[in-house]
């Protein structure tokens, strides 16, 4: 080792040290808290936390559709999972995810772990997370600032949801909270070891296999290896050992995609589609849709096919798909380069003051919704409140000559990331472990942070201004950080999965539970045609026949082409005796369903058998009649049956007789005496000039879910005419 590069070393270490000795100082530092007393303390922090974390899970699982329908990223995470433990672990496309959390989600569920065992799993994690930014806080400054920063992770709202969905975000905070323990060790370190340099650099690999973005930090760890260094051979060296480290960890992703497309793809497909999704004429700084694209990833690439074969006339190939999106996005920052920067400055400030968006799981929503009123009450902090007393921390620990340069190197990924392509609260999490670590820092050592208290309690306060601003602040027809900008989108999905979970009950043969989530789910969306259909079916099998007319009514009225509605409400008419309704419902199914012969057998029955005049109709059953041959399905007495109806309504016994004594004979041939009698009452009726008098049929209207053991409607008595 050079002189000049120890020298440097020493001068790192120093500078911790300062840290220490000076805090000690102060009063209020680590060094008054003896070891045993902060592992104490932190273990009485993490196990409240777990209580808390387990009463948020189980109002998760009782309540929360998620738990049993994960959505939109989710769904397609749980389902490549799937594929995995069936045994597809080797994907025929490119990496539509950062796969490192596939992959275990795949390994959970190939030991037969389900959805409940990853929140399990996910919780785990989170408190591990907790600790170690307890133990790099205090490695950095001092015991109660690991406290400090510990107890801000676990009171923050974002980490405790996230860890019970189905995202990798809680894989990201522990893997971002590894490396910053590592690299501040490392950064204390006096003579930097080359395993313990290539071990950052696999952590960063690793990071980037579950948050692409931390790919950023592969150049940007070289370089502070050798600027930090002796920046001579040696520091060279480190440099390009910890960046190869990085990218071995990297090089398995890039070569599964170049198998699979033939193109260099460095970790996942669509980084370009993502870009694009959030710049723009009509980007406002959080997802906006392409026209013509699926925002599911696993149909992205598809509807991306045809929407760029479409512009260019082209063959599509992965990597030509998204470069066009991203020449799209070049495109518009150079030809609108104003429009581009207020975009960019609108990303930036979302990600330092947005508090109520969120593009998946909207936790202002859940609470309003019923499905996580716990999170906010056992989590309450938000992450902007995090921001002023970070940014005092980072001001502070400038104006002292600290060295917190990775710190900032880990902020500034996912705030770069945020701005190039836009804000969720998924890009900004990575950056949650630092920023907690500064904010404790500055609230510790408010003494010490080198200006003016009143400017620290400025920085503090300024969360409050900036959440005010975003309450009152236009955006398009909503305000800026409101609810309303999440509502439509989330309330569409929300019933959707309590449609789903209710369907899922009804398989368990829980029907009352499932009846309450259809109930949910019109809380959430009463325009929700679906449920309110099965709603009406489990209130028709349970009996209560008015309400599931009404049901069913509000169905056909959301959804004037649902086949299934119509039948039950038909059904509903017969049961009742209402003819005229019940001929009502089935001419509005013939035009729904105009080849549907069920539909029209059950309209010539009616119109040739009703007891009620005004109903019947022996022209119009004749010619329907008629037709019902051409239908396979049916059953030839049956369309025989209705066939002599129909004749002897309209007074043409002769036709009727004819056609009832055909029906007779091919009864005969069955040796079915039941079937023979039947047919002989009808044939003899229309020998003394009787029609057919009955009730309207019941027509078959299959359940919309299956239902074990749901009864039938009777079909009433059919009789001829005194």
């Amino acid at each position: 080792m050079t002189e000049r590069e120890a020298g440097t070393d020493a001068q790192i270490t120093a500078n911790v040290s300062g840290e220490q000795t000076g805090a000690a100082s102060t009063g209020t530092s680590g060094a008054t808290l003896a070891v045993g007393r902060f592992w104490m303390c932190l273990a009485v922090l993490v196990g409240l936390a777990l209580l808390l974390r387990l009463a948020i899970l189980h109002e998760f699982v009782q309540e929360n559709p998620i738990a049993e329908q994960p959505w939109t990223d989710g769904a397609a995470y749980w389902l490549i999972a799937g594929a995995m433990a069936a045994g597809q672990w080797v994907s025929d496309e490119p990496f539509l995810f950062a796969p490192l959390y596939p992959y275990l989600l795949g390994v959970l569920r190939a030991s037969g772990g389900g959805l409940l065992s990853v929140c399990i799993v996910q919780l785990l994690l989170h408190l591990i997370t907790a600790v170690l930014i307890a133990w790099v806080a205090q490695l950095r400054t001092d015991r109660v600032t690991g406290l400090v920063a510990a107890g801000l992770f676990l009171a923050l709202t974002e980490p405790a949801v996230s860890s019970t969905r189905v995202l990798a975000s809680t894989l990201q905070l522990l893997l971002v909270a590894l490396l910053w323990w590592r690299w501040v060790v490392l950064a204390q370190t006096k003579t930097r070891p080359f395993g313990g340099v290539i071990g950052v650099g696999c952590l960063i690999g690793l990071l980037a296999l579950a948050y692409p973005a931390a790919m950023l930090l592969v150049p940007a760890y070289g370089l502070w290896l050798w600027w930090t260094g002796s920046r001579g051979g040696p520091a060279l060296a480190r440099g390009a050992a910890g960046t190869l480290g990085a990218i071995l960890f990297i090089l398995p992703a890039t070569f599964h995609n170049a198998a699979k497309s033939g193109e260099f793809i460095p970790i996942t497909a669509h980084g370009g589609i993502t870009l694009r999704q959030g710049n723009g004429p009509a980007a406002h700084g959080v997802y906006t849709t392409i026209a013509g694209v699926s925002p599911n990833r696993l149909f992205m690439h598809e509807s991306a096919r045809q929407v760029y074969e479409q512009k260019t006339g082209e063959k599509a190939t992965w990597g030509r798909i998204d470069a066009h999106f991203r020449n799209e996005t070049f495109a518009y920052w150079m030809q609108n380069p104003w429009d581009a920067g207020k975009l960019f400055a609108l990303k930036a400030y979302w990600f330092l003051t947005s508090r109520n968006y969120d593009d998946i799981s909207p936790a202002m929503l859940e609470r309003e919704y019923g499905v996580g009123k716990l999170a906010m009450k056992l989590a309450p902090l938000a992450t902007p409140y995090l921001m002023g007393a970070a940014l005092a921390g980072v001001f502070g620990a400038i104006s002292t000559r600290k060295r917190w340069g990775l710190e900032l190197f880990l902020i500034a990924v996912p705030l770069i990331t945020t701005i190039l392509f836009f804000y969720s609260p998924r890009y900004r999490l990575p950056a949650i472990p630092v920023l907690c670590g500064l904010a404790a820092y500055a609230f510790v050592h408010v003494r010490r942070l080198g200006f003016s208290r009143i400017v620290v309690v400025m920085l503090w306060l300024v969360p409050v201004a900036l959440l005010w601003m975003n309450t009152t602040l236009p955006l398009g027809e909503t305000i800026f950080d409101s609810k309303e900008i999440m509502r439509d989108r989330y309330s569409k999905m929300l019933s959707s999965a309590q449609v789903h979970v209710g369907d899922l009950r009804i398989t368990q043969d829980r029907p009352e539970e499932a009846m309450q989530r259809y109930q949910a789910a019109l809380r959430a969306r009463g325009d929700n045609a679906n449920a309110h259909r099965k709603l009406g079916f489990l209130q028709l099998i349970g009996g209560d026949v008015q309400a599931a007319g009404k049901s069913f009514g509000s169905a056909v009225s959301l959804d004037p082409a649902d086949p299934l509605a119509y039948r039950h409400l038909y059904n509903i008419a017969g049961m009742m005796n209402d003819a005229k309704g019940a001929r009502f419902m089935l001419e509005l199914l013939r035009q729904v369903s105009p080849d549907d012969g069920q539909v029209r057998f059950s309209l010539a029955w009616l119109l040739a058998t009703c007891p009620l005049d005004e109903v019947r109709d022996g022209k119009a059953a004749i010619e329907l009649a008629n037709t019902l041959a051409e239908f396979e399905d049916l059953d030839k007495f049956g369309v025989l049956g209705v066939r002599a109806a129909a004749y002897a309504e309209a007074g043409d016994f002769e036709k009727a007789i004819a056609i009832g004594e055909q029906s007779l004979e091919l009864a005969r041939e069955t040796g079915d005496e039941t079937l023979i009698a039947q047919v002989e009452v009808g044939v003899e009726a229309y020998r003394q000039n009787k029609p057919m008098r009955a009730g309207p049929l019941p027509l078959s209207a299959a359940p919309p879910i299956p239902v074990p053991n749901a009864p039938t409607i009777p079909a009433p008595p059919q009789m001829p005419k005194e």
